[in-house]
């Protein structure tokens, strides 16, 4: 989005405490809008320190209780403890704590029932507050890190291990206008991927499983071929212990489908080693495929 019209307290708000983000060489025709400027950034110990000294302020601002859109991405200063007047922004839609010093979710974070986009990728959040999460708007969960290319010789494969990311929650159903789950972690509650077959609007998935549990990988499939009519990228990594040999051993088989995600644009595959389903000739969208320690 590059531009939109704002409310007239937000408009306010801006124009009087945060004047450096306005544009002023906008046309006549755009009096009423404001443009971001480009080269405004977080970077910085001073920027850092006076978000931090905002959200401090939070409860005693009623301007705030407007705000829809929370981006603190690379704020490294931030802590546990912010999270609890941002909690308090019971309007708020988008919030990202990507690249920050955050390392849990407090419970009262099911009291932004308007929550559409959370976003704890590259944290050391692992697990939400309770097992069971509810956040009935949520449409985008996006959480671990993608693995990038390692420089290790000694890494046949080489890619390094994707780091750990945040356990699947329970109760994953009842948020049933998810249309990005990425990553999630369900090495510990398999039993909990049934949640996933029920998310008839989910576009993008991402799933971590242990590779010692059998049967998770034929669950797993048992659900996308649920989703066959709306997903459109999966990514599947399948954890395993390095054998004395330092080899891999061999993973389940990936199951048949009798209902294939026809729509699968793209299929990312880390950890099988027992080679690609017969049913991946279906994909007549496909366009993209990763593989990866297979």
């Amino acid at each position: 989005m590059k531009a939109c019209t704002m409310h007239q307290k937000i408009h306010d708000f801006i124009a009087t405490d945060v004047s450096s983000f306005m544009d002023t060489c906008l046309p006549l025709h755009l009096a009423h809008r404001f443009s971001i400027n480009s080269g405004v950034t977080l970077e910085g110990p001073s920027r850092s320190s006076d978000i931090l000294s905002l959200l401090d302020s939070l409860p005693g601002s009623d301007q705030w209780q407007l705000l829809k859109v929370l981006d603190l991405e690379g704020c490294t200063g931030l802590k546990n403890k912010h999270l609890k007047n941002i909690c308090k922004i019971l309007l708020l839609k988008y919030l990202s704590l990507r690249n920050t010093g955050v390392t849990q979710l407090p419970k009262k974070i099911e009291k932004l029932q308007c929550l559409e986009t959370l976003d704890i990728r590259q944290t050391k959040i692992r697990a939400f507050a309770t097992k069971s999460i509810f956040l009935p708007m949520l449409k985008h969960l996006l959480a671990g890190n993608k693995g990038s290319p390692s420089r290790n010789d000694n890494n046949s494969h080489g890619f390094e291990e994707s780091p750990a990311t945040v356990e699947l929650p329970s109760g994953t159903r009842r948020m049933e206008r998810l249309e990005i789950l990425s990553h999630v972690d369900a090495s510990n509650n398999v039993n909990d991927l049934i949640d996933i077959g029920q998310l008839l609007q989910l576009m993008k998935l991402g799933v971590i499983l242990d590779g010692k549990k059998a049967g998770s990988l034929a669950l797993l499939f048992k659900q996308i071929e649920e989703l066959h009519g709306c997903l459109l990228t999966l990514s599947i990594q399948i954890n395993h212990p390095a054998t004395s040999e330092g080899t891999v051993p061999e993973t389940d088989k990936l199951a048949t489908l009798v209902s294939p995600p026809k729509l699968l644009q793209s299929l990312n595959i880390s950890g099988i080693t027992s080679g690609l389903p017969d049913w991946i000739t279906e994909l007549d969208q496909l366009t993209k495929i990763t593989l990866s320690n297979t």
